[in-house]
């Protein structure tokens, strides 16, 4: 039986020689533009990812020091990593927009880059042995919020940029920004020029969403300071801030201010109160 018979078209139509073309290259068609929604694709999308970034990070030369950044006034840890995405329409709500639970499922495939990038893999610490060997450390997502500002179409190209925010005893927290595309290309040529500033590029109407997202370290059950992971991997100065203190204390103030907005979600549970709240029903979802 053709793949073609089971859509139930009439015999005339099943007996064109186009009928046999058309479709086939249609739902091929299809697919291709829709392919970020195929089953199993984020998969394939976050692990190609992961792997690329692990890869040119470790071709880096581990000998020298990677606290501060091409520019030298500023820390690596603080640098962005910009993805370029698109949006099919598979992905649209019913006002034809990027439906809102879609942000996040970019921000996963973003975010894993930028840790890949940073530690070149997964984050390591010390083996307790004391034999020189390093341990893995597992990275868990602990909390992700999105503020929306402007739609974005079908088939609009956009841009997420993605940085280290600040990080406190447990947390590591990271900002992220959907952007209309082409703003990175602007920022990396303003840094050929003279003034190293971008020009012509209106940040205030560029950025379509924001999103604050936190991180927690841990080696089985037992969490491991932010700080501690970060200076063993050679991302900030040890002890932090030791040559660079103004800099990165000036970073973390202002990255914790916004972080810290993050800790009066932590509260949402207690406000679980159903007993004296009404219930309007239960139903059922597909």
């Amino acid at each position: 039986m053709s793949p073609v018979s089971v859509l139930g078209l009439p015999g005339e139509l099943l007996s064109s020689p186009y009928t046999q073309y058309v479709i086939p290259i249609t739902i091929a068609a299809v697919c291709w533009v829709n392919m970020k929604v195929i089953p199993g694709f984020w998969h394939i999308r976050l692990f190609k990812g992961i792997i690329t970034q692990s890869l040119r990070q470790r071709k880096i030369d581990t000998s020298k020091s990677r606290v501060m950044s091409i520019s030298e006034d500023s820390p690596y840890i603080f640098s962005y990593l910009v993805t370029t995405h698109h949006n099919p329409p598979l992905e649209c709500d019913y006002n034809m927009h990027k439906s809102n639970s879609t942000f996040f499922s970019d921000l996963d495939i973003n975010r894993a880059q930028l840790l890949g990038r940073l530690f070149g893999g997964f984050p390591r610490k010390p083996s307790e042995s004391g034999k020189g060997t390093e341990k893995t450390l597992n990275v868990a997502l602990g909390g992700v919020s999105c503020v929306f500002k402007r739609e974005i179409k079908p088939f609009q190209r956009y841009e997420i940029w993605s940085r280290v925010l600040a990080w406190d005893h447990k947390w590591l927290y990271m900002v992220s920004y959907f952007v209309v595309a082409g703003t990175g290309e602007k920022v990396i040529r303003s840094l050929h020029t003279e003034s190293g500033k971008p020009s012509g590029v209106d940040f205030s109407k560029a950025v379509l969403a924001s999103s604050l997202s936190r991180y927690v370290f841990k080696d089985g059950r037992m969490t491991i300071s932010p700080a501690d992971v970060l200076g063993y991997n050679g991302l900030i100065s040890e002890p932090e801030g030791a040559e660079n203190e103004s800099v990165f204390t000036q970073q973390q103030q202002k990255g914790l201010e916004v972080a810290r907005l993050f800790h009066g979600l932590d509260t949402l549970p207690t406000q679980f109160e159903p007993v004296p709240s009404s219930v309007l029903g239960i139903y059922a979802d597909l």
